[in-house]
Order: structure tokens, then sequence, then C-alpha cells
């Protein structure tokens, strides 16, 4: 929203600066006119013949020059113009980087979280084995059962890592939404 209004007022402060810039210009304009002023009642023939006789009618035809003199208060405008537009671009860049960074932030969270979560998975999944192989080994008495509740507290603390990810990385992703937003 912030960068879309600062593009606005780059546009607006640019046709500012292209008016100014314009009203600096050397002018040549080329006009004519034409005038009856009523004293021939027919616009005919007679109306040639009466403006070259001058009895009430009146034709112009010329060219205006017209060069602008001391402007600097037109100067002074133009640069103030340029002024503001240079302040608004920087505007602009800077809210694109804070944005950058803002979104930069966000996915390195995210990969963060999930590589977070792919590490307690891929060690659930190793202590579940273990402790599947500590079970087999049990059953048939080849360990004790201090191996086996060894296991199976290995196991439990993998499951609670796993369990304490989940709800982290869904924290993270939700916050990032929210700023998104």
């Amino acid at each position: 929203l912030d960068s879309r209004t600062q593009e606005e007022a780059i546009a607006r402060n640019d046709l500012q600066r292209l008016i100014e810039a314009d009203s600096k210009r050397v002018r040549l304009d080329a006009y004519a006119e034409g005038a009856l002023l009523g004293s021939d009642p027919s616009v005919s023939g007679r109306a040639y013949r009466s403006a070259a006789d001058r009895d009430g009618h009146a034709w112009t035809a010329g060219l205006q020059f017209s060069v602008p003199w001391g402007q600097r208060e037109g100067i002074a405008r133009t640069r103030r113009a340029d002024l503001v537009i240079e302040q608004a671009q920087i505007r602009l860049i800077e809210l694109k980087q804070e944005l950058y960074k803002r979104s930069r932030s966000a996915w390195r969270a995210v990969e963060a979280g999930n590589e977070r979560l792919k590490s307690a998975r891929a060690r659930l999944d190793f202590e579940e084995g273990a402790h599947a192989q500590a079970r087999a080994r049990y059953d048939r008495g080849l360990t004790s059962f201090r191996e086996l509740l060894e296991a199976q507290r290995d196991l439990d603390a993998a499951r609670r890592m796993t369990e304490s990810v989940l709800p982290e990385e869904l924290r993270v992703r939700a916050r990032n939404l929210a700023r998104t937003k």
C-alpha cells in the first residue's frame, strides 16, 4: 500500500515538473482574425469590397513570439519538483528493500522450521526402529528390560520433540501469513 502511494506521488510530481518546465519554453503562436462590425448587411461579395474600403470590417493576421523573461520562480519550482520526485523515489526504494528484507526473513523462518520438522521426523523414525529392535531382542531374551526402557525413553523424547516442533512451525507460518496481509 505504501509503495503504491509513493508511485502515485512520483507520477503526480513528475506531471508538476513537466508543467513547470513547459512554462519556461519559448512560444511562437500564429493567429488570424476576422471581424464584421455589422455595417454591411450582406456578407457576399460586398464584404470583400468593404474590407478594401475600410468601412466597418477588420481583418488581422500575424505571428506572436514570446520569450520567458526572468524565470527564477519557474526554475525554482522545477528544481523543487525534481527534489520531491527524487525523495519519493528514494522512499519507494526503501519501502521495497524493507519488503524484500521481510520476505527473506519469513522465507528463512519457514525453511528453518521445515528443516527442524524433517530432523524431528527422521529422529522419530530412527527411535521407532530402535525401539522395535530392542523389543524384538527383549522378546527373544537377548537384552535386558533396562535396555528396552531406555529405547522407550528415547522414543518418547523423539515424540515430544516432534510434537513441540509442529506447533512452532504452524505458529511461524501463521505469523508470516499475518505479516503479508
